[in-house]
């Protein structure tokens, strides 16, 4: 539906390798890890939003992220 077009269409933003460039910890790099990560901070507000039992193993899973960064998006989510 709507929503896994969404989730696809923030996935396809948030590769990891895309965003390392040339050089590891330089701070175009830097900013644009920050850019991404806010980025998906505000994927997961909207999705609780829509559903306020959402879980960080959701989150997990539809951001195909590690459990402990999901736990982080879903706490700064809440915190918005």
């Amino acid at each position: 539906g709507v929503l896994s077009q969404e989730l696809s269409d923030l996935l396809d933003g948030l590769s990891p390798l895309s965003l390392l460039g040339g050089e590891l910890g330089g701070e175009p790099e830097r900013r644009g890890l920050q850019a991404q990560r806010a980025q998906a901070v505000e994927k997961v507000a909207e999705l609780l939003a829509q559903d306020p039992g959402l879980t960080s193993a959701k989150v997990a899973e539809r951001l195909n992220v590690s459990a402990a960064t999901a736990k982080r998006y879903l706490r700064e989510a809440r915190q918005t």
